[in-house]
C-alpha cells in the first residue's frame, strides 16, 4: 500500500466515522424529543462529558501524563425543570468509540454494545423500561409535582 492509498483510506474512515456519530447524537437528540413530548416538558434526558480517574497501576504511561490520568466519558442524565430549579441524576455512561460504533452503554449491572442505530434504539429503550430508571423517573417527575403543589 502506498502512502497516497493510507491517506485516502484515512480521509474515507474520517469521514465515516463522523457520519456515525452524527447518527449516535441524532438517536439520542431524538430520544430527548420524545422524552420532553412524553413527560410535557417536564424531564430532559442529555448526555455531558465527564471524566473518571484511571487506575495508575493499570496504565505505567498515565504516570507521564496529568490528562493521561482521566478517561473522558458522557454519562446520560436526567434533568427536572421545576419552579426551584433544575434536578439531575445520573442513569447511565455512554461510551462511543472513535469510529462511532461500536458505542457502549452501562446502567445499573447491565452493560449494552450497540453496533447500528437498530442495536442503540434497542439499548435505549431497554435503559427507559429498567425498574431503576423508572424510579428515578417517577421521583423527578413528583418532585416537580411536589413543589407545584406548595407554590399553590
Amino acid at each position: 500500500m502506498s502512502f497516497k492509498d493510507a491517506f485516502s483510506q484515512g480521509l474515507s474512515a474520517a469521514a465515516h466515522a463522523e457520519s456515525q456519530i452524527k447518527e449516535i447524537d441524532s438517536v439520542f437528540s431524538e430520544l430527548n424529543k420524545q422524552i420532553m413530548e412524553a413527560s410535557n416538558g417536564k424531564i430532559e434526558i442529555l448526555r455531558m462529558d465527564t471524566y473518571e480517574e484511571v487506575d495508575l497501576t493499570a496504565s505505567i504511561t498515565a504516570l507521564t501524563s496529568v490528562t493521561g490520568m482521566l478517561n473522558r466519558k458522557k454519562i446520560i442524565g436526567i434533568f427536572s425543570q421545576t419552579p426551584k430549579g433544575k434536578n439531575s441524576t445520573q442513569i447511565g455512561v455512554v461510551k462511543i468509540d472513535k469510529k462511532g460504533y461500536p458505542c457502549e452503554i452501562k446502567f445499573g449491572g447491565d452493560r449494552l454494545i450497540c453496533e447500528d442505530k437498530k442495536s442503540l434504539t434497542k439499548a435505549l429503550n431497554y435503559l427507559l423500561a429498567d425498574v431503576e430508571v423508572g424510579k428515578t423517573l417517577t421521583k423527578l417527575m413528583n418532585l416537580e409535582e411536589d413543589i407545584s403543589d406548595q407554590d399553590l
